[in-house]
């Protein structure tokens, strides 16, 4: 079960979730976002600049197709089930979007490591 009409993952970024957290003034669990990879080393929100993109993770293949617009559920405190952060309020305030993450399409499976590198293979 995906969110999109195709099946898809999702990636979101570390460093997005650290300027996020910055400016709601606490750190925010990775867990509000539901996310099935994490990748660090890009500036915050530039996977937003993936979409279009082929990328390698590991021997694994993925074509990034689309932008995840966020529902109110990121603003539930993932531990105790109440709402405690008003993320999509934070993510337009400061960005003009409720955007965070991406999706992709896997295009070849393969083995994935923590800390395999992302590199871009074609536009």
């Amino acid at each position: 079960m995906t969110d999109t009409d195709f099946p898809s993952l999702s990636i979101l970024s570390e460093r997005s979730l650290s300027e996020l957290s910055h400016r709601a003034g606490q750190d925010l669990s990775p867990l509000r976002f539901r996310g099935n990879l994490w990748i660090d080393g890009l500036p915050p929100w530039e996977e937003f600049d993936l979409v279009g993109q082929t990328i390698r993770i590991g021997s694994t293949l993925l074509r990034v197709r689309e932008i995840i617009g966020r529902c109110r559920a990121t603003g539930v405190n993932p531990t105790t089930g109440a709402p405690d952060v008003d993320t999509l309020g934070l993510l337009q305030q400061a960005y003009g979007h409720t955007n965070f993450g991406v999706y992709a399409e896997v295009l070849e499976g393969g083995a994935l490591s923590l800390g395999d590198p992302v590199s871009i293979e074609s536009a």
